[in-house]
C-alpha cells in the first residue's frame, strides 16, 4: 500500500507540474541557441530552471556531452549529497570545476573512471555509459521505482546483444513507462539504439527530465512551468564571466586567458556574440613567428568586416606561445613542444624529422601552463572548428574528424596548400603525438593544422579567401 501511495503521489506531481507546459513561450528566452525549433527545448529549459544545467549564453544542443558535465547534472537532477573520502583519480584536482560531483558519484559507485587510473572529465560520453550512470542514480535515489525489465530488448533495438556490457542498463530504464505512456527515452527510427554513439546534450536533457517526472525529483516550484524573471539573456558575454571576468577589455573585447611561464598573457581577440564558434590559434611553435603574424593580420581584416560575421564568433588567439615567439624558439621556456603536451596519444619522448626530443612531451598531459589555457578555454567555447597554423609545410591537414575531412580539403581549394588527409602521417615523415588536433578529435571537435608554405611571410593574401569561406561555409 506505501509503493502505491508513493507511486500516486509521484503521478500527481508531475500532471501538475508539467500540465502548464507552453513549448514555444520557454523556449525563445534563455539560451541563444535554443528555440521553438529544437525538438527537446522544453527540457532543456526545465533543466535550466530546476538549476540542473547552469546559466549561461549557449548551450550547444547538438554538441556532445562531457564525462565531468554529466556528472554535474546527476548530483543536481538527483539532488545528492556532495561526500567523498579521497580522490583516486590522477587527471583532475580541486581547481576542476565538477571535482566535487564526480567524486561523489564515484563514492556511490554510480560512475568510475579507467583502469590507468584517469577520469577523462572532457572525453565525450556515449549513449551506453550515459545508461549506466542514469540505471545507478535512479537506484540509488529511488531504489523501489527502479525495476529489472522483462523485456526482450532484441524485438527493440538490433544492436544491443546479450553480451553488450551495457545491455541491463538499457533494457531497464527503457520498461519504465511515463503517466502518458511515454517512455524515458527512445532508439533510432532504423529500430537502433548505437549506444555507441556519443549522446547529445539535447538528448541528456531530455532523458534526465523524463526520469525527474517519473521519480518525483522536483529541486525548484515556482507557480508557472517556467519563473522568467529568474534569468537575464543579457547577463553573459560568451557564457565566460565566470572565468575571465576580472580580465575582459569590454571595449576591444579582448580576453586575457591566462599567462606562460614567465608571465606574458595570452590573449583572445573576441567577435561575435553568436554560439557558433570558430578559433583561430598562431604561434604554439614560437619559431614560427609568421603563423602569430597571419593571425594578427586576420584580426584586423575581420574588425574592418563586421557584417560578415554576424550570429557568429570569430576567436583569434596569435601568439599561444608568448616566451617561445619572444625568443624565437618552438619550445616554450620549459623546452616542451606545446602542441606534443595534449592528453590524446601522448608521449614524453617526441619527434622532429630526424630529431628526438626526450622529453619533448612535458612530464605529463598539460604540464604545461599555456597548453592548460588552451584546454580550459576550448572547453568553455565549445568551439565549432579549430584551426591552428603552423609554418612551412605547406599543408592543409584534418583531424580525425569527418567534418574536419571536408572543410580541410575545401581549406586547399581555396588556399592552394596540399591537401593531406588521405596521405600516411598526414604528410609528415614522423609520428605526432600528444597535439592539439588529437586532442580535439577525441573531445569530437573538428580541427585542421594549415601549414604555411613560407617560414617567414604570413601568405595573408593566399589565406583570407579561404579563412571567409569557412567562417561563412
Amino acid at each position: 500500500m506505501k509503493l502505491k501511495y508513493i507511486l500516486y503521489t509521484t503521478i500527481l506531481l508531475f500532471l501538475l507540474t508539467f500540465s502548464t507546459i507552453n513549448a514555444k513561450d520557454i523556449c525563445d528566452n534563455i539560451f541563444l541557441d535554443v528555440n521553438s525549433g529544437e525538438e527537446n527545448c522544453k527540457h532543456i529549459e526545465y533543466l535550466l530552471y530546476q538549476e540542473v544545467i547552469p546559466n549561461k549564453k549557449c548551450f550547444f544542443p547538438q554538441k556532445p556531452a562531457r564525462r565531468g558535465e554529466v556528472a554535474h547534472m546527476i548530483v543536481n537532477a538527483f539532488n545528492f549529497n556532495i561526500g567523498y573520502r579521497e580522490n583516486s583519480f590522477t587527471d583532475i584536482g580541486e581547481d576542476y570545476e565538477y571535482y566535487q560531483e564526480i567524486l561523489t558519484l564515484n563514492q556511490l559507485e554510480i560512475l568510475n573512471g579507467y583502469s590507468d587510473g584517469s577520469f577523462k572529465p572532457y572525453r565525450p560520453i556515449t549513449r551506453g555509459e550515459f545508461m549506466k550512470i542514469l540505471a545507478n542514480s535512479l537506484r540509488e535515489k529511488k531504489w523501489y521505482l527502479y525495476k529489472e525489465s522483462t523485456i526482450n530488448l532484441e524485438t527493440v533495438f538490433s544492436d544491443v546483444p546479450q553480451d553488450y556490457c551495457f545491455r541491463e542498463y538499457i533494457s531497464n530504464l527503457y520498461s519504465i513507462k511515463l503517466p502518458n505512456e511515454e517512455r524515458i527515452f527512445r532508439g533510432f527510427s532504423d529500430g537502433t539504439f548505437k549506444p555507441d554513439k556519443n549522446i547529445s546534450k539535447s538528448s541528456i536533457a531530455k532523458i534526465i527530465t523524463n526520469t525527474m517526472k517519473y521519480a518525483g525529483l522536483f529541486n525548484l516550484s515556482c507557480q508557472d512551468f517556467y519563473c522568467s524573471d529568474r534569468y537575464s539573456t543579457n547577463l553573459h558575454l560568451l557564457g565566460l564571466e565566470d572565468m575571465y571576468k576580472e580580465q575582459i577589455d569590454l571595449e576591444n573585447l579582448i580576453l586575457n586567458l591566462g599567462y606562460s611561464i614567465e608571465k606574458r598573457p595570452i590573449l583572445a581577440h573576441v567577435f561575435g556574440e553568436g554560439c557558433e564558434t570558430y578559433l583561430f590559434i598562431g604561434g604554439i611553435h614560437g619559431s614560427e613567428y609568421n603563423s602569430s603574424n597571419l593571425m594578427k593580420q586576420w584580426i584586423k581584416e575581420v574588425k574592418g568586416n563586421q557584417g560578415i560575421w554576424n550570429n557568429k564568433r570569430i576567436i583569434i588567439i596569435p601568439e599561444s606561445n608568448p616566451d617561445g615567439l619572444v625568443k624565437h624558439k618552438r619550445l616554450n621556456s620549459n623546452n616542451v613542444d606545446l602542441n606534443r603536451n595534449f592528453d590524446a596519444d601522448w608521449q614524453q619522448v617526441t619527434f622532429l624529422g630526424n630529431q628526438v626530443f626526450s622529453k619533448g612531451g612535458g612530464s605529463y598531459p598539460f604540464s604545461e601552463p599555456e597548453t592548460q589555457v588552451l584546454r580550459d578555454f576550448v572547453i568553455a567555447t565549445e568551439p565549432s572548428l579549430i584551426i591552428s597554423y603552423h609554418s612551412a609545410a605547406g599543408f592543409s591537414i584534418p583531424n580525425d574528424n569527418k567534418l574536419a575531412y571536408n572543410i580541410a580539403l575545401e581549406y586547399s581549394e581555396y588556399s592552394g596548400y596540399r591537401f593531406t588527409g588521405d596521405d600516411e602521417l598526414k604528410g609528415f615523415d614522423y609520428i605526432i603525438t600528444g597535439s592539439l588536433g588529437n586532442w580535439a578529435a577525441s573531445l569530437d571537435i573538428p580541427a585542421i593544422v594549415v601549414e604555411l608554405s613560407s617560414t617567414h611571410n604570413n601568405e595573408f593574401d593566399k589565406n583570407k579567401d579561404a579563412m571567409w569561406q569557412i567562417v561563412n561555409r
